[in-house]
C-alpha cells in the first residue's frame, strides 16, 4: 500500500480509519477540465464521421512543479468502468 510504504503507518493501522488523505487536486480545476473535455467531445460527430467513433479521453492538468491539479478519466463509473487517465498505454500524467 502506498501509505504504508511512505509513512510508517501499517496496513492494519490504516484499516482502523481516522486518517485524512490530502491530494493536490483542486476542485475548480477538476470541474473546469471535465467541462473542457465534455465541450470538445460534444463537437464530435460519430454518426457521420468514422474517425469520431470510439473516442476515449484521459486528461490531466499539471502544475509547473509537477503537482497533478486535475484529472479526467472518463464519463463516470456507470457509463465506463475504467479510468482513461491512468491506463498504462497512455497515462495522462
Amino acid at each position: 500500500m502506498y501509505v504504508a510504504s511512505r509513512s510508517g503507518i501499517s496496513d492494519a493501522q490504516f484499516d482502523l480509519g481516522g486518517y485524512q488523505i490530502y491530494t493536490t487536486f483542486e476542485k475548480p480545476k477538476v470541474t473546469a477540465l471535465a467541462t473542457a473535455v465534455k465541450n470538445q467531445l460534444g463537437r464530435l460527430r460519430p454518426k457521420t464521421r468514422s474517425d469520431d467513433r470510439d473516442v476515449r479521453v484521459g486528461a490531466a492538468t499539471v502544475a509547473t512543479d509537477g503537482r497533478i491539479l486535475a484529472l479526467y478519466g472518463g464519463p463516470d463509473y456507470i457509463k465506463q468502468g475504467f479510468n482513461d487517465a491512468g491506463i498504462s498505454i497512455v497515462p495522462a500524467a
